[in-house]
């Protein structure tokens, strides 16, 4: 039995690139989080976006009980300048004054409130869509690993029937 230089070079590669499946470490161009750690963050940002929504319907109803005493203070407002009481005049308009400065206010918060929910919510977006790719590219090695473990036995086997 004589072994030839072509066997012992076939046979040295093959090992060489069986030991680079079982050794290589596929590393990723970004660091990304561990996907658990990712869904307990989209967790945590979902627990926030329902406190916020509560707090936007506490705000909306403020605000709409605002709007309503600020009709009835119009009102009362037309019937006070019918009766051409200066005084009462003042007092009506300083309330509806104040009662729309309440509301602007009320409304500024829901604004900013309501920008926080959709900057979470782009937040979980991005999250979801990190965790998609992370998986992707985890199918890809998978199925890469596979190939070349499918290409390497039919290497082994077809040299193992050539003997």
């Amino acid at each position: 039995m004589v072994i030839k230089l072509k066997d012992i070079i076939l046979a040295v590669g093959i090992v060489v690139i069986i030991l680079m499946l079982v050794f290589k470490q596929d590393k990723q161009v970004f660091e990304v989080p561990k996907i658990v750690e990712v869904e307990k963050i989209i967790e945590g940002k979902e627990t926030v976006i329902e406190r916020v929504q509560v707090e936007i319907v506490r705000e909306s109803k403020l605000i709409k009980r605002l709007s309503t005493q600020i009709e009835q203070l119009r009102i009362e407002l037309m019937e006070v300048k019918q009766a051409k009481d200066t005084v009462r005049i003042i007092e009506v308009q300083d309330t509806i004054i104040d009662k729309l400065t309440i509301t602007n206010k009320r409304l500024d918060t829901t604004i900013i409130l309501r920008d926080s929910v959709i900057v979470d919510q782009r937040y979980i977006i991005e999250s979801h869509d990190t965790i998609k790719q992370v998986q992707e590219h985890d199918i890809k090695r998978l199925k890469r690993q596979r190939n070349i473990g499918i290409l390497i036995t039919g290497v082994v086997t077809l040299i193992t029937l050539l003997k």
